[in-house]
Parts: C-alpha cells; structure tokens; sequence
C-alpha cells in the first residue's frame, strides 16, 4: 500500500463530499464570518483526522459513506480552533 497515494484518495472522496453537500454552498452571513469559516477548509490541507477517522470505519468493517459527517465534523472542529487561534485572538504563534 502506497500511504500517499491512499492519504490523496481518501482527502479527494473527503473534498468532494464536502463541495457537494448543500450545507457547504449555503452563504453564511455575516460575509467575513463565512469567508473565515471557508479560509481553512478550502486551502487544501492534509486532512489526516478525517482521514484516520474513515480508515478506522473501514477497518473495522463499517460503511464509509455513513461517517463522512463525523469526518468532516472532526475536520471542521480543529479548523475552528485555529479560526479561533488566529482569528479571534489573532494571536501571532500557535501553540
């Protein structure tokens, strides 16, 4: 098993479920909330939570669809920490 080739389908099936969803294309408001909220998400980074998250679904013989909410709520929690990191506190290190 090649793990970066693994890490970029699992990250592929992980984006493309979040451009699809309908939550995702509602606009949130107030505009500069929405475009922090969108910032991380969309800059493409590694995904490894949600990632470790559905190979452990799979591992364990469960069905990957059905957890790709949790994924992405797993993603989207440590996206909101670094909104909060940097935003809100605008700190200027992350610890």
């Amino acid at each position: 098993m090649d793990i970066k080739r693994e890490v970029e389908a699992t990250v592929k099936r992980i984006r493309n479920y979040l451009e699809s969803s309908a939550y995702w294309q509602t606009p949130l408001l107030p505009k500069h909330l929405n475009e922090a909220v969108r910032l991380y998400p969309e800059a493409g980074g590694k995904y490894l939570r949600p990632c470790m998250l559905l190979w452990a679904c799979n591992a364990l013989g469960g069905n990957e669809e059905e957890v790709m909410e949790l994924a992405l709520g797993v993603e989207f929690y440590h996206t909101w920490t670094l909104v909060h990191d940097d935003v809100i506190d605008r700190d200027k290190l992350r610890r």
